[in-house]
């Protein structure tokens, strides 16, 4: 039987929803070890069909994210190793990433702050497209400051500090961009999540108070004493969109833009103070 057919075929069987999953993650898997689509299952080594097996076997009986059973993923121009707790890094906020790199490619800006960076996937793909910029990232997971420090040296981005913070940190009083995509669900989406998240990737990369809304209060209450940065959030719901949008407007943002996924659901914001750019720019 043809490789491809075999992996999707038991996954489609075990470990996933429909078949056009199922196709779609046997050629991650494939790409992952090197094989040919075309490839005969009985054709390849021992070793590597049982490996192909355990993997299918863990994402069935384990719900073992797909992710964490290759121990990589790829995220624009990166290999992020990833590995259990650390969140793994969804195709929004590559998109996400995606856009900032456009959008900040003219712009003339010195530090960013990635808050929550996870495995670093924000930070690391910001930084290695601006070379030139300095980049803090934090997170309150010792586990995930490793694996996002094994991640820069991997990719051979040296542009980056990692602290291990819950926010921000304490020596910090300027910036110039933030950039976060934090915990965001309330106890109650929590609870209806899918075991292959629940049960491996960090409850508190996930959870925040006040219905998923702490951590943008939070943070957006500090951008006064930071010089008010430009600010960029990812969220979960497009429901929250209105209610980051207020909190930046009280604390006096005044351009604010909301942002759409390929699939056209809101889900990233982004914000800048516009009187004090044209204050900067006549000052000159």
């Amino acid at each position: 039987m043809r490789l491809l057919t075999y992996i999707a075929n038991k996954l489609a069987i075990s470990a996933v929803s429909t078949q056009q999953l199922a196709d779609q993650y046997a050629c991650y898997i494939l790409q992952h070890l090197n094989l040919e689509y075309h490839q005969e299952y009985e054709d390849i080594p021992t070793l590597i069909q049982e490996h192909i097996d355990q993997i299918i076997y863990e994402m069935g009986h384990n719900q073992k994210p797909l992710a964490y059973c290759l121990g990589s993923t790829p995220f624009l121009d990166l290999t992020l190793a990833i590995a259990p707790p650390t969140l793994i890094p969804r195709q929004e906020t590559e998109q996400m990433c995606h856009w900032i790199r456009e959008a900040y490619a003219d712009k003339k800006i010195s530090h960013i702050l990635d808050i929550g960076t996870g495995s670093g996937c924000i930070a690391l793909s910001l930084a290695k497209a601006f070379p030139q910029v300095s980049v803090t990232a934090t997170d309150i997971s010792a586990e995930a400051i490793t694996l996002a420090q094994q991640n820069a040296k991997k990719n051979n981005v040296t542009n980056v500090t990692f602290k291990k913070t819950s926010l921000l940190p304490s020596e910090m009083t300027s910036i110039d961009l933030i950039v976060s995509n934090p915990p965001y669900l309330s106890s109650s989406e929590w609870e209806s999540l899918d075991p292959s998240v629940k049960e491996w990737e960090d409850k508190r990369a996930l959870i925040a108070d006040d219905d998923g809304l702490a951590i943008y209060k939070a943070i957006i209450d500090n951008t006064p004493s930071l010089g008010y940065p430009d600010v960029v959030f990812e969220f979960g719901v497009p429901e929250q969109a209105p209610k980051i949008e207020k909190f930046l407007k009280d604390v006096g943002y005044s351009k604010i833009t909301i942002h759409t996924d390929l699939y056209e659901r809101k889900r990233w914001i982004a914000a800048s103070l516009i009187l004090k750019r044209w204050s900067n720019l006549n000052t000159k």
